[in-house]
């Protein structure tokens, strides 16, 4: 089902705000909800059960109750998403939606991560929770306006969107105080890089990947207070979905889990899971 050119799909990727006001044809609706349930039905390496629905301006929300608070213009249908309470939630939420959104960009749609910006209450009303699920995100879809309204050229340039850190910034070999240089990285220079390009709150890029042997060590740099939902797990989710699509896409056989994490100086680091190289 992952049958589109990855490597295009994450340079082309941005957060869109600005949309025509336009609900989705019923190609591009019925081709968003098959890739939905393949999500629902794709297992992956986490506990925790993602739960999307695709969502209709003024049919299933009212409008009016969005709080979007001017951010998002136009958007006439929204994607919800409700995961139940445990924790590896905010991981698997980044991991499994953003299989979505990189989907809907080779389908030339847009769309935005909402961590705050929007009415929670409403959606989750919409959502239909069960008693041990909450709802951490939402998102606008839809077709992308040509021009950029106000608020969102003043937000891509508040948070420098169009920019990301460098190669050994985020990666490391045998040490976090041994940079991992391009020309080592060998056949995971491509994956590896296609995290590097990986989409993160504020453009905070949380996540340090230590290379160990053959593996592949995801730590969450703290840049956020923590909070019961951990907002930067999600980004590591996103991280690891990055790394393990590219990873696939050249062949290379990798399994993602929860081990003990390398016995060395985390320099403050959070160990989080690995990528096994098989």
């Amino acid at each position: 089902m992952m049958n589109f050119f990855l490597q295009e799909a994450i340079e082309k990727r941005k957060s869109v705000r600005t949309y025509l006001e336009k609900p989705l044809d019923s190609a591009d609706r019925d081709k968003i909800n098959c890739f939905i349930d393949f999500l629902t039905c794709e297992p992956h390496p986490f506990s925790a059960k993602v739960r999307i629905r695709l969502f209709d301006v003024d049919k299933d929300i009212n409008a009016k109750d969005l709080g979007t608070y001017g951010v998002i213009k136009g958007a006439r249908s929204y994607l919800g998403v409700a995961v139940n309470d445990v924790p590896d939630a905010m991981e698997a939420v980044g991991y499994v939606f953003e299989k979505l959104v990189l989907y809907a960009q080779s389908l030339g749609l847009g769309t935005c991560w909402l961590g705050g910006t929007f009415n929670r209450s409403e959606f989750a009303k919409a959502m239909e929770l069960s008693g041990d699920e909450f709802f951490p995100i939402a998102s606008p879809i839809g077709y992308p306006a040509p021009k950029n309204h106000t608020v969102d050229k003043i937000m891509r340039k508040a948070i420098k969107a169009d920019t990301r850190k460098s190669f050994d910034e985020l990666f490391f070999e045998g040490s976090f105080d041994s940079p991992l240089i391009k020309e080592a990285a060998g056949e995971y220079l491509y994956p590896l890089e296609m995290t590097r390009l990986a989409p993160s709150a504020k453009n905070a890029q949380p996540w340090r990947i230590l290379h160990d042997a053959s593996d592949f060590h995801f730590y969450e740099k703290k840049t956020i207070p923590s909070s019961n939902h951990d907002i930067q797990r999600l980004d590591i989710g996103i991280a690891v979905c990055h790394f393990e699509l590219a990873a696939k896409e050249k062949g290379l056989s990798v399994k993602i889990t929860e081990q003990a994490a390398p016995h060395i100086d985390a320099k403050g680091l959070i160990y989080v899971m690995s990528c096994i190289t098989e």
